[in-house]
Protein backbone atom coordinates (compact mmCIF):
# COMPACT_ATOMS: atom_id res chain seq x y z
CA UNK A 1 0.00 0.00 0.00
CA UNK A 2 1.29 3.43 -0.88
CA UNK A 3 1.30 6.21 1.67
CA UNK A 4 0.87 9.85 0.78
CA UNK A 5 -0.01 12.75 3.01
CA UNK A 6 -0.12 16.48 2.44
CA UNK A 7 0.25 18.78 5.43
CA UNK A 8 -0.62 22.42 4.89
CA UNK A 9 1.11 25.25 6.65
CA UNK A 10 1.13 28.77 5.30
CA UNK A 11 3.21 30.37 2.54
CA UNK A 12 6.32 28.48 1.45
CA UNK A 13 8.44 26.40 1.10
CA UNK A 14 6.89 23.28 -0.30
CA UNK A 15 8.84 20.20 0.78
CA UNK A 16 8.50 16.73 -0.72
CA UNK A 17 9.86 13.69 1.12
CA UNK A 18 9.82 10.42 -0.83
CA UNK A 19 10.57 6.94 0.49
CA UNK A 20 10.54 3.58 -1.21
CA UNK A 21 12.26 4.86 -4.32
CA UNK A 22 13.40 1.40 -5.34
CA UNK A 23 13.33 -2.18 -4.19
CA UNK A 24 11.92 -2.93 -0.75
CA UNK A 25 13.36 0.12 0.99
CA UNK A 26 9.87 1.56 1.43
CA UNK A 27 9.31 -1.06 4.12
CA UNK A 28 12.00 0.73 6.18
CA UNK A 29 11.22 4.33 5.20
CA UNK A 30 7.50 4.24 6.02
CA UNK A 31 7.93 4.68 9.78
CA UNK A 32 10.08 7.86 9.58
CA UNK A 33 7.58 9.30 7.10
CA UNK A 34 4.68 8.46 9.39
CA UNK A 35 6.51 10.23 12.23
CA UNK A 36 6.93 13.29 10.00
CA UNK A 37 3.20 13.13 9.26
CA UNK A 38 2.52 13.90 12.93
CA UNK A 39 4.38 17.23 12.72
CA UNK A 40 2.73 20.60 12.83
CA UNK A 41 3.94 22.48 9.78
CA UNK A 42 4.02 26.18 10.53
CA UNK A 43 5.42 27.32 7.21
CA UNK A 44 4.82 25.88 3.79
CA UNK A 45 3.58 22.47 2.80
CA UNK A 46 4.92 19.03 3.53
CA UNK A 47 4.14 16.27 1.05
CA UNK A 48 5.06 12.75 2.17
CA UNK A 49 5.05 9.79 -0.20
CA UNK A 50 6.14 6.20 0.34
CA UNK A 51 5.90 3.09 -1.80
CA UNK A 52 6.59 -0.10 0.17
CA UNK A 53 7.98 -2.07 -2.75
CA UNK A 54 8.89 -1.31 -6.33
CA UNK A 55 11.18 -2.71 -8.97
CA UNK A 56 14.83 -2.16 -8.10
CA UNK A 57 16.55 0.06 -10.61
CA UNK A 58 19.12 2.71 -9.78
CA UNK A 59 17.92 6.31 -9.86
CA UNK A 60 21.17 7.03 -11.72
CA UNK A 61 19.87 4.93 -14.62
CA UNK A 62 17.94 7.14 -17.08
CA UNK A 63 15.47 4.25 -17.55
CA UNK A 64 14.42 4.70 -13.91
CA UNK A 65 12.15 7.58 -14.91
CA UNK A 66 10.24 5.29 -17.27
CA UNK A 67 9.28 2.97 -14.38
CA UNK A 68 5.99 3.30 -12.50
CA UNK A 69 7.80 4.73 -9.45
CA UNK A 70 9.88 7.11 -11.58
CA UNK A 71 6.74 8.37 -13.31
CA UNK A 72 5.01 8.82 -9.93
CA UNK A 73 7.91 10.94 -8.66
CA UNK A 74 7.78 13.09 -11.80
CA UNK A 75 4.01 13.60 -11.32
CA UNK A 76 4.49 14.59 -7.67
CA UNK A 77 7.20 17.11 -8.59
CA UNK A 78 5.12 18.59 -11.42
CA UNK A 79 2.02 18.84 -9.22
CA UNK A 80 3.59 20.35 -6.10
CA UNK A 81 6.64 22.14 -7.59
CA UNK A 82 8.68 21.75 -4.39
CA UNK A 83 11.49 24.04 -3.35
CA UNK A 84 12.91 21.12 -1.34
CA UNK A 85 12.95 17.50 -2.47
CA UNK A 86 14.34 14.72 -0.25
CA UNK A 87 14.59 10.98 -0.92
CA UNK A 88 14.82 8.62 2.04
CA UNK A 89 16.95 5.58 1.36
CA UNK A 90 18.05 2.63 3.42
CA UNK A 91 21.02 0.40 2.87
CA UNK A 92 22.18 -2.94 4.17
CA UNK A 93 25.33 -2.87 6.33
CA UNK A 94 27.36 -4.57 3.60
CA UNK A 95 26.88 -1.47 1.39
CA UNK A 96 28.48 0.90 3.91
CA UNK A 97 32.03 0.85 2.52
CA UNK A 98 30.74 1.42 -1.00
CA UNK A 99 28.72 4.42 0.22
CA UNK A 100 31.64 6.13 1.96
CA UNK A 101 34.22 5.34 -0.74
CA UNK A 102 36.14 8.56 -1.41
CA UNK A 103 36.25 7.65 -5.13
CA UNK A 104 32.47 7.14 -5.31
CA UNK A 105 31.90 10.22 -7.48
CA UNK A 106 34.31 8.92 -10.14
CA UNK A 107 33.16 5.30 -9.85
CA UNK A 108 29.40 5.71 -9.41
CA UNK A 109 28.66 9.29 -10.40
CA UNK A 110 27.55 10.43 -6.94
CA UNK A 111 29.55 11.78 -4.02
CA UNK A 112 30.29 9.76 -0.92
CA UNK A 113 28.21 10.34 2.21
Amino acid sequence: MQFIKKINGNNSPTRVFVGGVHGKEGLATIEPLKQLSQMDVLNGELILFNCPESRYISTLDPDYYQTKMGQTIIKIIKKYKPEIYVELHCYKPSSYQKLINLNRKDEAGVPHS
